[in-house]
């Protein structure tokens, strides 16, 4: 761990920031993210309703289920309500596990708790070193590349 990560943040010019291009940014982000979930779980919610109806109406040929079917409350209310409680459940859950690591954390803002936790987690080294090429046209163009490092790779051994 590098104890001068803090630091080094810290030497960032204020004013290099701009605060409205900053909030526009963390909107966009929150808003396409916000948009991408919800159409996860719409998506999701859909299909599991589809399946369940499909299922219910082959059930429902069943002579034996026929004379029941009253009684009971339809696959599509189940599978309704069985949804919404996962969804209520998993949200509140993964929610209440953010909120306690953040108050364990004992910062006050967001920025404070990127702080702690970038030092707590180990730092990722970036390698500036080009490696080697990274595009090809064909197929026959990698391999071939692939077998020339490889070559060479053996004859530095030697």
């Amino acid at each position: 761990m590098n104890d001068n990560f803090p630091d080094k943040i810290n030497q960032v010019n204020s004013a290099q920031i701009d605060p409205k291009k900053e909030k526009a940014d963390r909107l966009k982000a929150g808003i396409f993210f916000a948009l991408i979930s919800s159409i996860g779980v719409f998506s999701g919610f859909g299909y599991s309703l589809g399946s369940v109806k499909k299922r219910e109406i082959k059930n429902l040929n069943s002579k034996k289920l026929k004379d029941l079917y009253y009684l009971q409350e339809s696959g599509a209310d189940l599978a309704r309500r069985a949804l919404f409680r996962a969804t209520v459940y998993s949200v509140s859950g993964f929610s209440l596990f953010c909120f306690s690591v953040w108050k364990l954390s004992g910062a006050n803002n967001f920025e404070e708790f990127r702080h702690k936790i970038g030092s707590l987690l180990p730092q990722i080294k970036r390698n500036n070193e080009h490696q080697g090429r990274t595009e090809f046209r064909n197929l026959t163009e990698l391999f071939q590349y692939l077998i020339d490092e490889d070559n060479k790779s053996k004859e530095t051994k030697k």
